[in-house]
């Protein structure tokens, strides 16, 4: 699961999220993903679980973001395994479309929206991504 606390400049926008292994040399395999409109970060808490977040994605538990202000967004991210390579490292990429359309026509469908999209992170804004780790 990705916490993710950031500001848009529009009422809305995407959030596509890659977990990756780097190697040395920075080539990557992408381990998993996750997606979630800002509009749609309602959750129903009691069907949610510590790590499996149930999103509603109905219009009634939906609504705009607020342009410019810091916002909490809870992004599931689905469940892989990996053992990293001596030299390999975790990488976490965060976009607002599909560069390369994993997700088919989804990314940004509906109302277009420019938006500048800035994450922050730090004591007031923790925005943190949840690995479980499985000792050998």
């Amino acid at each position: 699961m990705l916490t993710l606390w950031a500001t848009i400049s529009a009422v809305d926008s995407d959030w596509l999220i890659w977990v990756c292994d780097e190697a040395a040399d920075g080539t990557r395999d992408i381990l998993t993903k996750g997606w979630l409109r800002g509009s749609h970060r309602a959750l129903d808490l009691e069907r949610s679980l510590p790590y499996r977040l149930w999103h509603p994605h109905t219009r009634k538990a939906g609504g705009e973001v607020e342009a410019g202000r810091p916002t909490e967004y809870l992004i599931e991210v689905l469940p892989t395994s990996n053992l990293f390579r001596t030299g390999h490292r975790l990488r976490l990429e965060v976009a607002s479309c599909d560069p390369i359309p994993l997700l088919g026509r989804w990314a940004n469908r509906g109302r277009l929206l420019a938006s500048t999209n800035t994450v922050h992170e730090g004591r007031d804004h923790p925005s943190r991504l949840l690995v479980p780790v499985v000792p050998r």
